[in-house]
């Protein structure tokens, strides 16, 4: 599904404007042993499958944007701006059909110092189906669920103030 999502943010310009990391494609039936894989795919070994390697096993991979100086989105590098562009940004993905289905700080990132703000890890997304009547409640709760955590952020800072100075 991840690649589907990505598919349709690109073509709606998110990879252009930034708001998600450029997607170049999908890489699929990966053989694990194969020249050039290792140690990336070493998990398909040992750990995973203890008699060794399964000769059905083979990897997919999205290729993405390698974006530098990158930090998940957190207290340390909260801004109201930038929280409030990850809630525009959501909002967006919606509007494009996507419901992100992760939608936690862990996947939000922030590029540097700057004001870029990005939505990765589209693993669970799903495309908007008319057909299954747990879409709209998807969207509703997720766009619920990053309004609470963004007015709970805001006001966070006047909490702790009046905490401190009362």
């Amino acid at each position: 599904m991840r690649s589907r999502a990505y598919s349709r943010l690109k073509a709606r310009g998110f990879c252009e404007r930034g708001s998600v990391p450029d997607f170049y494609g999908v890489v699929e039936n990966i053989d694990p042993e194969a020249e050039g894989w290792q140690p990336e795919l070493k998990k398909f070994y040992g750990r995973t499958f203890p008699q060794g390697l399964d000769p059905k096993a083979r990897a997919n991979g999205v290729l993405m944007e390698y974006i530098p100086d990158v930090n998940v989105f957190e207290l340390s590098n909260y801004t109201e701006q930038r929280a409030h562009k990850l809630q525009e940004l959501l909002t967006e993905i919606h509007e494009a059909g996507i419901v992100h289905l992760d939608p936690y700080p862990r996947n939000v990132l922030i590029q540097g110092d700057s004001d870029r703000v990005l939505w990765i890890d589209f693993e669970l997304a799903q495309i908007f189906d008319p057909e299954n009547p747990k879409h709209p409640r998807l969207f509703d709760d997720e766009s619920l669920f990053i309004g609470a955590f963004v007015e709970a952020l805001i006001i966070l800072p006047v909490l702790v103030w009046f905490r401190v100075s009362g």
